[in-house]
């Protein structure tokens, strides 16, 4: 997988980064985030792998190179996959530190990223489709343009929300004021992650 991960980056231009800013109102602190992981792919990890780290930021930056080659393969969209990314990202940076056991998520093991990356990438890379494309494509081969029933609940108690389970993303959304369009169902369904500590998505009865 390592030489068609060398080879994709290969055939991306860097585009116009997507940059959101968010502020942080308490702190005045801005928080940037590029959202397209081409961008990210084709920029942002090369850049870093030019630099050497001397502290333990290493082990997070890894880790970090892991997640985002688990979205450039698809390999996130996977049951395992998004297990996988839940205990990266509830393992790293700040969470790394925490000496209270009961609070701290294990790394995933080697042997489990061995097994997802074993198999078939979900997403073709090589075709010269864009992410976006090709999240779009998987989408609609698991049904995407029917919707997806989804299973929302509250994160204290797992209370189902009134209306739930909802058909579709769209209407999950709706129910609990986004836009329909929105992207967070789809991040954080069957992850076990609450939505701003408030709500957990599933495909399945909690």
């Amino acid at each position: 997988m390592s030489n068609t991960f060398k080879e994709s980056t290969n055939t991306l231009d860097c585009e116009e980064f997507n940059v959101k800013y968010t502020l942080n109102k308490k702190t005045g602190v801005y928080s940037m985030t590029l959202e397209r992981i081409d961008s990210i792919i084709c920029c942002i990890v090369p850049l870093f792998e030019s630099v050497s780290f001397f502290t333990r930021k290493s082990v997070d930056y890894h880790y970090w190179v892991i997640s985002v080659v688990m979205h450039k393969f698809g390999y996130y969209y996977l049951p395992e996959g998004k297990k996988i990314a839940l205990q990266i990202s509830s393992g790293t940076n700040k969470y790394r530190h925490n000496t209270n056991d009961l609070n701290k998520t294990e790394l995933p093991s080697v042997d489990s990223l061995s097994k997802l990356f074993a198999q078939t990438p979900p997403f073709d890379v090589s075709s010269g489709r864009t992410h976006f494309e090709l999240v779009r494509e998987f989408t609609i081969s698991k049904g995407g343009r029917k919707g997806f029933t989804v299973y929302v609940s509250s994160s204290e108690g797992y209370k189902e929300l009134k209306g739930s389970p909802f058909s579709t993303y769209g209407a999950a959304h709706v129910a609990i004021d986004l836009k329909s369009g929105s992207r967070v169902v789809g991040r954080y369904i069957d992850t076990g992650k609450a939505y701003k500590d408030k709500y957990i998505f599933s495909s399945v009865p909690v």
